[in-house]
């Protein structure tokens, strides 16, 4: 019968640990968020994947004092310079629902983040972080680059006696 196969791996996947299938989780990568009114202060972390984007995970979330005012949304990029998305401070706060929006490469690298917000379903009454957990993440490979193309050469355009005068534009004439 075909029953001591599935029973005698069992066993053997109880007595040596080695023995059973396991699959090691990927490295994430981590990428702070930061709302930059006047000063930069973290606004979340997120923990993400590129390959396997059903391991990432919002792992804190603070939101900015609720107000009329704007907010820039960023990622730094190297040590100095961020990358951002204009916000208002109030699509944290209720009665909005929102999600964070990220872009990478498929290394990992962060190009870009920003919050999308909407008003939340009134028929659907949930606690006030409970839809934050969610974010968006973009992957996106680099486009096609134009090699081999040179400026263009500026023409000179030949008056009556074939020596070269300056072009007039249509105003001009």
């Amino acid at each position: 019968m075909h029953l001591f196969p599935p029973i005698l791996l069992t066993l053997l996947s109880l007595l040596s640990p080695t023995f059973a299938t396991t699959t090691a989780q990927p490295p994430l990568k981590t990428a702070t968020l930061h709302h930059l009114s006047p000063i930069p202060k973290p606004l979340a972390t997120l923990s993400f994947s590129p390959q396997h984007p059903h391991l990432s995970k919002l792992e804190s979330f603070t939101p900015p004092p609720n107000s009329t005012s704007l907010t820039r949304i960023g990622v730094l990029l190297g040590s100095k310079s961020y990358r951002t998305t204009l916000t208002a401070t109030s699509s944290f706060h209720a009665p909005y629902v929102g999600r964070f929006r990220i872009t990478v490469t498929p290394e990992g690298e962060v190009l870009g983040a920003s919050f999308h917000a909407s008003l939340r379903n009134r028929e659907k009454e949930a606690g006030v972080g409970e839809e934050r957990g969610d974010f968006d993440m973009l992957v996106v490979e680099k486009g096609p680059e134009i090699v081999g193309l040179e400026p263009e050469k500026k023409v000179g355009v030949q008056g009556k006696d074939g020596e070269e005068v300056e072009e007039k534009t249509f105003l001009q004439k």
